[in-house]
């Protein structure tokens, strides 16, 4: 396991594994990753050691998760790019792909529109070009904000409710949302 700091000043666990030109698999943000667990796990291990046969296969535990820094506030787009850069920079990659699924699609989209002359390709698998989108808010955001509402009172107590609320929508507060 190593580690690259992001300009932000936070510890991005990853490793690489395999020869041949760089893949950098962008996890979903929504999916906790640990790289030392998933290992344990045949299917996955199986997955990596495959991509790894022609591929010089980079992995990273999203900020937050794993064995990357744990007190992180900021899960911004901006944010998720920043771990890519700290990676791709420590490695010293001049070019490398991005595997992207779920909303780490989103992730390598951006990073493909901000780094055009370093990402040699992009897949993005079941992903969104924006966090949002994922979550189908945009096309409902009243049903959100009608369960925010109602389950308030009945939620004191349990935080959990109103975060996962807020996190769906993407508001901070419902004041955000108004």
């Amino acid at each position: 396991m190593q580690y690259a700091k992001t300009s932000d000043g936070l510890n991005i666990a990853f490793c690489a594994l395999g020869k041949g030109p760089a893949l950098l698999q962008v996890p979903a943000l929504t999916v906790p990753t640990h790289i030392q667990l998933e290992w344990r796990i045949q299917a996955a291990r199986t997955w990596y050691e495959r991509l790894s046969l022609k591929h010089r296969l980079i992995l990273y535990d999203i900020r937050g998760c794993g064995s990357s820094q744990r007190d992180v506030m900021d899960y911004s787009l901006d944010a998720t790019v920043r771990d890519i850069e700290a990676v791709t920079e420590r490695l010293a990659l001049d070019r490398f792909a991005l595997y992207g699924f779920y909303l780490g699609a989103a992730t390598a989209i951006a990073c493909a529109t901000h780094h055009p002359d370093r990402v040699s390709h992009l897949i993005a698998w079941h992903g969104w070009p924006r966090f949002p989108d994922a979550s189908g808010l945009r096309p409902a955001p009243s049903s959100y904000l009608t369960l925010i509402r109602d389950d308030w009172d009945r939620s004191r107590g349990r935080p959990s409710s109103q975060r996962r609320c807020r996190h769906r929508t993407g508001w901070g507060t419902l004041d955000d949302a108004l």
